[in-house]
């Protein structure tokens, strides 16, 4: 390709990499593209992720105290599965997944004022199903920001983490190295 009509700034030398770290999804040249992978094997994948919203204790209260509490929960929930289905059109270069199962869940802490989402995702593909799990947790809590902001205009997502991961084989334990943060 001619480089006339582009300042000299643009001009870029494709070089191969050298770099010792290899991420998935670039070539040797730097370029993203989808991982391949033709020589993984399908099995049992599951995954686990979660995350917190905080809110008010007023906001918290409403949504308890609320007849509406489980329309509330009930349309995150359905958000969530929607979620995990949606990651790869809404992450370029991840695969589709084939999901089996999406289980999700909620957990209401009165004395934090908080709800806790936990999804958890199972495929039977060549891929893992973290991508699609954590996806849900933050369409989840998305879900009930949309909900709560005429209640509350400070509400915070936090600590939305990968808590399991695993397949058939491995079992579902997790390092998180990572836990002892304070959000």
């Amino acid at each position: 390709l001619s480089n006339v009509g582009f300042p000299q700034s643009y001009n870029k030398t494709i070089t191969k990499r050298t770099s010792m770290i290899n991420l998935s999804h670039f070539n040797e040249n730097d370029e993203a593209n989808m991982a391949d992978n033709n020589k993984k094997k399908s099995n049992l994948r599951i995954a686990k992720a979660c995350g917190y919203i905080n809110m008010s204790p007023d906001a918290i209260q409403t949504i308890v105290n609320s007849v509406q509490k489980n329309d509330v929960l009930s349309i995150a929930r359905i958000a969530a599965i929607q979620g995990t289905k949606q990651a790869s059109l809404l992450l370029p270069l991840h695969h589709f997944q084939p999901l089996a199962h999406v289980r999700v869940d909620f957990a209401i802490d009165l004395d934090v004022s908080r709800i806790k989402a936990t999804v958890t995702v199972a495929t039977k593909s060549k891929n893992g199903a973290e991508v699609e799990a954590l996806t849900g947790v933050n369409i989840a809590l998305i879900s009930i920001f949309d909900m709560v902001k005429s209640i509350d205009n400070n509400i915070v997502m936090t600590q939305i983490h990968l808590e399991k991961e695993g397949n058939e084989k491995e079992g579902l334990d997790y390092d998180n190295t990572y836990g002892n943060l304070d959000f």
